[in-house]
Protein backbone atom coordinates (compact mmCIF):
# COMPACT_ATOMS: atom_id res chain seq x y z
CA UNK A 1 0.00 0.00 0.00
CA UNK A 2 1.09 3.79 -0.43
CA UNK A 3 0.25 7.04 -0.33
CA UNK A 4 0.44 10.13 -2.24
CA UNK A 5 1.02 13.43 0.07
CA UNK A 6 0.33 16.89 -1.99
CA UNK A 7 1.81 20.20 -0.18
CA UNK A 8 1.96 23.73 -1.13
CA UNK A 9 5.25 25.10 0.45
CA UNK A 10 5.70 28.84 0.16
CA UNK A 11 9.34 28.45 1.29
CA UNK A 12 11.47 25.96 2.66
CA UNK A 13 10.56 26.11 6.47
CA UNK A 14 7.43 25.30 5.70
CA UNK A 15 8.43 21.99 3.76
CA UNK A 16 8.52 18.36 5.45
CA UNK A 17 12.16 17.54 3.92
CA UNK A 18 13.71 20.79 5.70
CA UNK A 19 15.87 19.66 8.80
CA UNK A 20 17.20 22.72 11.10
CA UNK A 21 20.31 22.81 13.54
CA UNK A 22 22.24 25.37 15.19
CA UNK A 23 25.38 25.86 13.62
CA UNK A 24 28.73 25.69 15.24
CA UNK A 25 30.73 29.45 14.86
CA UNK A 26 33.71 30.51 16.93
CA UNK A 27 31.92 33.43 18.32
CA UNK A 28 29.43 31.94 21.47
CA UNK A 29 27.39 35.05 21.13
CA UNK A 30 26.36 34.06 17.80
CA UNK A 31 23.02 31.64 17.44
CA UNK A 32 23.18 31.10 13.51
CA UNK A 33 20.66 28.42 12.75
CA UNK A 34 20.58 26.50 9.36
CA UNK A 35 17.74 25.19 7.15
CA UNK A 36 18.99 22.42 5.54
CA UNK A 37 17.36 19.84 2.64
CA UNK A 38 17.09 16.45 3.79
CA UNK A 39 17.02 15.45 0.26
CA UNK A 40 20.04 17.24 -1.15
CA UNK A 41 23.84 15.70 -0.22
CA UNK A 42 26.37 18.38 -0.36
CA UNK A 43 29.77 16.32 -0.72
CA UNK A 44 31.45 19.91 -1.04
CA UNK A 45 31.29 21.11 2.29
CA UNK A 46 30.46 19.34 5.72
CA UNK A 47 28.81 21.67 8.45
CA UNK A 48 29.68 21.50 11.95
CA UNK A 49 26.59 21.67 14.03
CA UNK A 50 25.77 20.98 17.99
CA UNK A 51 24.23 18.16 16.28
CA UNK A 52 27.04 16.81 14.72
CA UNK A 53 28.65 16.86 11.22
CA UNK A 54 25.40 17.95 8.79
CA UNK A 55 26.43 16.77 4.45
CA UNK A 56 22.79 18.08 3.76
CA UNK A 57 22.60 21.00 1.39
CA UNK A 58 22.23 24.40 2.99
CA UNK A 59 19.39 26.04 2.34
CA UNK A 60 20.49 29.84 4.16
CA UNK A 61 20.90 30.28 7.29
CA UNK A 62 19.45 33.23 10.09
CA UNK A 63 20.20 34.41 13.55
CA UNK A 64 16.96 36.34 14.35
CA UNK A 65 13.54 35.18 13.27
CA UNK A 66 12.76 38.29 11.52
CA UNK A 67 15.54 37.16 8.42
CA UNK A 68 13.21 33.84 7.60
CA UNK A 69 10.73 36.38 5.94
CA UNK A 70 11.68 36.79 2.46
CA UNK A 71 13.64 33.66 1.78
CA UNK A 72 12.73 31.53 -1.49
CA UNK A 73 12.48 28.32 -2.64
CA UNK A 74 16.41 27.92 -4.16
CA UNK A 75 16.56 26.42 -7.92
CA UNK A 76 18.20 23.36 -6.87
CA UNK A 77 15.20 22.44 -5.01
CA UNK A 78 14.31 18.65 -6.49
CA UNK A 79 10.81 19.45 -6.05
CA UNK A 80 10.38 22.85 -8.00
CA UNK A 81 8.89 22.80 -11.05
Amino acid sequence: MSIVLKAEVENCISCPCSEKYQIMTPDSFEHYMGIFCSKVEDSELKRYTYDGIITKKLVFSYERPSEIEGQEIPDWCPYKK
